[in-house]
């Protein structure tokens, strides 16, 4: 959690639902807290939660990072068993959606999976089932490998809000 120094000394009053201001209260004399620190470090876990950002470009709110990764690399993963279940150009070309999706909102690269991809699509196109079980565990590793990098954007994009105090 980033660690806010207060200067002025000065104290502004915000209104507040009644119960609202019971339930922070509540929590300040449980925890020992003044009832602004509550205030602020439940702002900065909300902060740190959404990695920092209040709002999104277009003024939406934003999805938590960590929530963004696992959003895209289920979509991913299912795109994915589809083209596994039946490589048609249709379940090939939303796919490559997928990637190009992964690749532009949340900066990942997605070479090796779609390297993965072209060698599964020719073993399925050679009938050896040898090269087919090959490439389906190439397929399934090169997944692997471009969610964990998923994984290590969100985290570290949380990490860097919390050492800098923004995105």
């Amino acid at each position: 959690m980033t660690e806010v120094t207060i200067e002025t000394g000065k104290m502004a009053a915000i209104e507040v639902p009644e119960e609202v201001k019971r339930l922070v209260d509540d929590y300040a004399h449980v925890h020992g807290k003044p009832a602004w620190r509550v205030v602020m470090d439940a702002v900065s876990l909300y902060a740190a939660y959404y990695g920092g950002r209040l709002r999104e470009r277009d003024g939406s709110r934003p999805f938590p990072p960590a929530g963004k990764a696992a959003w895209y690399a289920v979509k991913l993963a299912m795109a994915v068993g589809a083209v596994k279940a039946d490589p048609s150009p249709a379940r090939v070309k939303r796919l490559h959606e997928m990637m190009s999706q992964v690749r532009k909102r949340l900066g990942v690269d997605c070479n090796v999976l779609e390297l993965a991809l072209y060698d599964y699509i020719a073993a399925r196109q050679s009938g050896d089932p040898e090269r087919v079980r090959d490439a389906e565990m190439e397929l399934t590793g090169a997944l692997s490998i471009v969610v964990q990098d998923m994984i290590w954007q969100a985290a570290s994009a949380m990490a860097c809000w919390r050492e800098h105090g923004q995105r």
